[in-house]
């Protein structure tokens, strides 16, 4: 039976908040947003002259290939929105693995008297108390 220590408390509660910043983060997008300049090639366009078109794009890898669609207009700052939780998410798993690290580090409070058997001691006699006795093989008169 282990016991918690204050600290081991503490940095558990520390975990939970961070879990639950990760619930209310909503909707992810793990991909690369940005704005992209460019000109259409009509040759009666204002982009000749040097007023490029410009729309926002989407890039992520699916299946080992690049996958790219343009981002409608109204759609832009859901799509950022969405960006910047992904990479809220990568900052908060970073902070939750260093303290799931510290709970892994601390040392185990026991209140079992039966502790202080070593790893070896106590896995030795649960093979011994796992495994029945073998029988063996009766000998035949020849």
């Amino acid at each position: 039976m282990t016991k918690t220590t204050k600290r081991e408390q503490i940095v558990r509660t520390k975990a939970a908040q961070l879990m639950e910043q990760v619930q209310s983060l909503g909707l992810l997008l793990k991909a690369s947003v940005v704005r992209r300049r460019f000109r259409c090639g009509k040759p009666g366009c204002r982009c000749v002259r040097g007023h490029l078109h410009q729309d926002m794009i989407v890039t992520r890898k699916a299946g080992g290939r690049t996958q790219t669609i343009r981002i409608r207009q109204g759609r832009e700052t859901e799509a950022l929105a969405w960006l910047e939780n992904w990479r809220r998410l990568k900052q908060i798993l970073a902070k939750l693995t260093a303290v799931e690290m510290r709970i892994l580090r601390m040392p185990v409070q026991e209140t079992d008297p039966g502790y202080a058997i070593g790893f070896a001691e106590a896995r030795a006699q649960a093979r011994k108390t796992a495994r029945p006795a073998r029988k063996r093989p009766r000998k035949t008169g020849v």
